[in-house]
């Protein structure tokens, strides 16, 4: 096997020894927990709705949060690398978890979050980011300038310094001889 496959294969393996034990630890789970009886909606209607809402919000989040990682996702090509960044970022920042959930995109929030902490470690600190910003900025203004001054070059090289060996136009334009009399007008 090449390397690339052995480390796809060691992947997988990884994985398949992850999954089967979630499995394992749901089926013990499942066999420690005695099964209950649902209750009838009229036994506790109140604890019934509480449940009923706390399943729809549940619904309603995942979908929102499926929805924003995969317009994410489609977006950004470097999403994964972000996320991983972010996750970590998570487990290290109390209070993040709440504003990611309330944000409006989630997946967003998620991958501005993570791309941010990269280009700040990478930067080392505020200062160095904000020199480093500063510098490409400069430098991207210079260069607009610089063909702008260009195309103004260029358009002055294009005008001829005199136009006293150019010909003038013929003058055979019809003159305008003022509005038609009613005469003309009513002619048959």
């Amino acid at each position: 096997m090449t390397d690339k496959e052995k480390a796809f294969y060691t992947a997988m393996s990884e994985e398949r020894r992850k999954r089967q034990e979630i499995e394992r630890k749901f089926q013990e789970l499942l066999q420690a927990q005695p099964t209950q009886e649902p209750k009838a909606f009229w036994d506790d209607p109140e604890a019934a709705l509480q449940t009923f809402k706390h399943e729809v919000d549940k619904v309603v989040t995942t979908t929102r949060m499926d929805t924003a990682e995969q317009i994410a996702r489609s977006k950004y090509n470097d999403f994964d690398d972000k996320i991983n960044v972010f996750a970590e970022v998570l487990q290290s920042t109390p209070g993040l978890r709440e504003h990611w959930m309330q944000a409006p995109d989630p997946a967003e929030f998620a991958y501005r979050i993570g791309k941010n902490y990269m280009e700040l470690q990478q930067a080392g600190n505020i200062d160095s980011l904000r020199a480093k910003i500063e510098s490409e900025v400069r430098a991207k203004v210079e260069a607009e300038m610089r063909a702008k001054d260009e195309a103004r070059k260029a358009e002055l090289a294009a005008i001829p310094p005199s136009l006293s060996n150019a010909q003038s136009a013929p003058g055979n334009k019809a003159v305008w001889g003022g509005p038609p009399s009613l005469d003309n007008i009513l002619k048959p």
